[in-house]
């Protein structure tokens, strides 16, 4: 096949974009993906399972989202990917880990008090 390309940068209001997005959700989910500038145009048709990159990144007092998304013609099988998710809402903060406690030797039993207790306390103990 000969390589088609079109790419299209701009600037947009969010509800706008989210539009544009939505659109292009809604042509993966048919299985044709058609992107027009002007009279030129290239259709897509993504099967099985897709490669993709998502990179999120806020500093400078900027903020960025790319997401890349590639396919071969034919299907390839691969192995699903897991592990993250993507919504409007930040996570919880985790739980502060909960301090060890060393275990306690039963009362009257010396074998157990002897591996519980410091080499210091012992060497005291039978004097």
């Amino acid at each position: 096949m000969s390589k088609n390309a079109i790419a299209i940068k701009g600037c947009m209001e969010q509800a706008d974009l989210a539009e544009l997005l939505e659109g292009i959700v809604a042509s993966f989910k048919a299985g044709t993906v058609c992107v027009r500038k002007g009279s030129e145009f290239v259709t897509l048709k993504p099967l099985g399972r897709l490669d993709f990159e998502i990179e999120a990144e806020a500093k400078k007092g900027k903020q960025s989202l790319t997401l890349e998304i590639k396919w071969a013609e034919e299907v390839i099988t691969k192995p699903a990917c897991e592990g993250f998710s993507i919504s409007s809402t930040e996570p919880e903060p985790e739980p502060e880990a909960a301090p060890v406690v060393e275990p306690v030797a039963p009362a009257g039993d010396p074998a157990a008090k002897a591996e519980a207790t410091p080499a210091k306390a012992l060497a005291k103990e039978k004097k």
